[in-house]
């Protein structure tokens, strides 16, 4: 609120300069006078000063307002992800998401604050330029409107086609941003075949691909600045026309046209800039629609109550009739497994490739969910333990390394960041 009120005084006072002018030509054209320019002179520099200060407040004001957004929807997506189960990620590459994280939520932060801006100071700019407009002549603020009808035409066309193509530009930047992704993480192997000329050419032509997709959102975007200024621009030779014809028989005096002319000037800002902010608009909620449909997604695997809090847990681990399948209609990775584990007892599960093993393991922490009933942890359902708790309880050590980019003593303790040097 505090934004928009500075929005509200640094337009109200930007009024003043204008009326000033106006006043000042007539003034002068009355009694010539040195000391008549240098009091307006002096009012306008005034006026300017207090205007900054309010243009000021109001940037300061809401652009960090849409900062602070992107902080906390950055941490929100983070925290979303962090609890979206292992499948959700089989079907979303990490490229994808790294552009959501990064293109899309800057596109949503100049939604968030620049957008609001200009557009505020476009609605309060171009009401208060009118209001002086028509007290000055009805009939001449009519005819400096007549282009408007097809100034809404062209923003809803062009903000339209504009929406549509940024989409498709940001679900190309998923595509190499997932080819990027992919081709780093899996560099020895890329290496090993001997593949790399091959995914040089897979990269240049998705690279292409994006540019030609860009290419066509800014023909678009290009063409509607152009076309905008030059339906503003034959309303304001009409201005000039008729204007001039309205001074020669006397109907408004010359400080009367100059300040008309200065509040149409200063509708053409509005009327240029809502081309501009209609773009912002389109590519945020664009990008913002890609963000909801991954912050839309449940995670499956969750805590529900009621929920049991175990002193300790001893770690006997029961399989009852355990079956399971990624995803319905898929073939059964496990059918109707028994298998008891006492606590302190070793056991090793042996099998060929795509037996189950890895898919048995990643049950226990619920990495993967177990059916209701079919796994149990000290004689309590896995389902009713905290996954914090349960979690904490269980060391893993997965097939394929991965090290974090900290210290090797950092990834060694992740699981136990108080431990000590000797532990």
């Amino acid at each position: 609120m505090r934004g928009i009120l500075a929005v509200i005084a640094s337009v109200a006072v930007g009024m003043a300069a204008p009326l000033l002018v106006g006043q000042a030509v007539d003034t002068f054209r009355r009694a010539p006078a040195m000391g008549t320019l240098v009091a307006y002179g002096a009012l306008l520099v005034a006026v300017a000063l207090v205007r900054g200060i309010f243009t000021y407040l109001q940037r300061m004001t809401l652009v960090s307002m849409s900062r602070d957004i992107e902080n906390d929807l950055r941490d929100d997506l983070f925290r979303h992800l962090e609890r979206l189960p292992q499948t959700f990620y089989h079907d979303h590459p990490t490229g994808d998401l790294m552009a959501r994280a990064t293109n899309d939520l800057q596109a949503v932060r100049m939604l968030c604050g620049p957008a609001i801006m200009y557009s505020a100071n476009t609605v309060f700019t171009a009401a208060g330029s009118l209001a002086f407009m028509f007290a000055i002549h009805p009939r001449l603020s009519l005819l400096a409107l007549a282009p408007m009808p097809l100034v809404a035409i062209a923003t809803q066309v062009f903000g339209q086609r504009i929406h549509v193509l940024f989409e498709g530009v940001q679900e190309t930047f998923s595509d190499l941003s997932t080819r990027v992704q992919e081709n780093l993480a899996g560099l020895r192997v890329v290496r090993a075949y001997a593949r790399e000329a091959w995914e040089e050419s897979l990269f240049a032509r998705r690279n292409d691909e994006y540019v030609a997709r860009n290419r066509r959102l800014i023909l678009w975007t290009s063409a509607f600045h152009p076309l905008l200024q030059v339906l503003v621009g034959v309303g304001f030779v009409a201005v000039l026309w008729y204007g001039g014809r309205l001074v020669s028989g006397d109907a408004i005096t010359i400080g009367e046209f100059v300040t008309f002319n200065f509040f149409l000037a200063k509708l053409i800002w509005p009327m240029v800039a809502i081309g501009w902010v209609i773009n912002l608009v389109q590519r945020g909620s664009a990008s913002l629609g890609r963000i909801r449909r991954v912050m839309d997604i449940e995670p499956a695997i969750r805590d529900v109550e009621p929920l049991v809090r175990p002193q300790r847990i001893a770690g006997e681990v029961l399989f009852r009739d355990l079956s399971f399948a990624y995803g319905e209609g898929q073939p059964p990775a496990l059918a109707a497994v028994e298998l008891a584990v006492r606590p302190g007892q070793t056991v090793a599960l042996v099998g060929h490739t795509g037996a189950g093993k890895s898919t048995l393991l990643s049950l226990i922490p619920r990495l993967l969910d177990p059916p209701p009933g079919s796994l149990f942890l000290d004689g309590l359902p896995i389902h009713q333990i905290p996954l914090q708790q349960l979690r904490a309880a269980i060391a893993m050590v997965p097939q394929e390394t991965f090290l974090f980019s900290v210290t090797v003593a950092a990834n060694i303790a992740l699981g136990r960041p108080d431990a000590g040097r000797e532990q």
